[in-house]
């Protein structure tokens, strides 16, 4: 049995990392993309996580599925490809830390990946099934991931999704909005972020925003604010989880690794009963999933800023 199980990409993040003696910036080979850095976070606090994708048959592909197998991430559904690259993203950081990405991905080897090749099994083992939104930009990935959230469901699978929203992946914010909306119904928790939150409710009032996503059938919404903390909902409680002060060097990841910390701490519940967990749960919940965000923005990269247990346990413990 699996904890988790992802869809999605798994890509490398070329991350600014300083200049050469030239004054010319050099770049950092980190290991990424959303769904892979949900289950390393999961791995990280000692989950069983496993990722169905695609990479490419190039060092980049092969050198992603080694950083996993050792992250504790379960590659046997990885399909290496011999046609496709691996997805590049180009990370550009300002002053704050905050990032600006540059996909190469037109077409790469995490948006072909068909239903055909979705390995049935793996989902059929785990409790949580995970999904993004970048898997629904384009190409027989798309088709793929919304099939197999439907199977995960009508499995009795946690079905939980981030939309993940990148502008420029997308031909128009329109586009976007559809087809980020139409996969609301499927899960049974929703992370957003503000932008996202704009963007498929029409509304900057987190509150009200998570009210209009959860009548759409979630069992739980989650709004990420980056420094101001996040918001929550379920059929029972709302409420919001103030940030955590830490000095900020890269953004890469602070939700991924938010999410995977609430996968981790909701292991062993159904859908049903998420809906109806009280707001001291909630906010512990939603408490330790902040203090892992604010952790991996410390550090430079995704997977490699990812913190452990007891440094989330550390800074969140005043608060529990």
């Amino acid at each position: 049995m699996y904890d988790v199980v992802a869809l999605g990409e798994s890509l490398i993040d070329l991350t600014e990392c300083g200049v050469n003696e030239l004054g010319i910036k050099l770049m950092a080979r980190n290991p990424g993309g959303a769904p892979a850095n949900c289950l390393a976070m999961n791995a990280r606090l000692g989950g069983r996580v496993a990722l169905i994708g695609m990479v490419g048959d190039d060092v980049f592909g092969h050198y992603l599925e080694e950083n996993m197998r050792e992250g504790g991430i379960d590659t046997s559904a990885l399909i290496f490809s011999k046609e496709y690259p691996t997805t590049l993203s180009v990370v550009s950081l300002d002053e704050n830390g905050e990032r600006s990405c540059s996909f190469y991905r037109n077409p790469s080897a995490d948006m072909m990946l068909t239903w055909e090749e979705v390995d049935k099994g793996v989902i059929d083992a785990c409790e949580i099934f995970h999904f993004g939104g970048v898997s629904l930009t384009e190409g027989p990935c798309a088709e793929a991931t919304l099939k197999a959230a439907a199977y995960a469901r009508a499995g009795g699978k946690v079905v939980s999704y981030d939309p993940n929203y990148r502008e420029t992946i997308w031909s128009d914010a329109a586009r976007a909005r559809e087809e980020l909306l139409k996969a609301v119904p499927l899960c049974d928790i929703l992370k957003v972020n503000e932008e996202e939150l704009r963007l498929m409710t029409g509304t900057d009032d987190p509150f009200a925003g998570a009210e209009i996503l959860k009548a759409m059938g979630p069992a739980a919404v989650l709004v990420t604010l980056g420094g101001d903390g996040a918001v929550y909902k379920n059929s029972v409680c709302s409420g919001r989880v103030e940030p955590f002060r830490v000095s900020v060097r890269d953004t890469t990841g602070a939700g991924d690794s938010f999410t995977g910390t609430f996968h981790h701490c909701v292991k062993g519940f159904s859908a049903a009963e998420i809906a109806v967990l009280d707001e001291k749960t909630m906010n512990r919940f939603v408490t330790l999933a902040c203090a892992a965000g604010a952790l991996t923005t410390t550090k430079i990269g995704a997977i490699p800023a990812l913190p452990s247990e007891k440094e989330i346990l550390e800074i969140a413990a005043p608060r529990l």
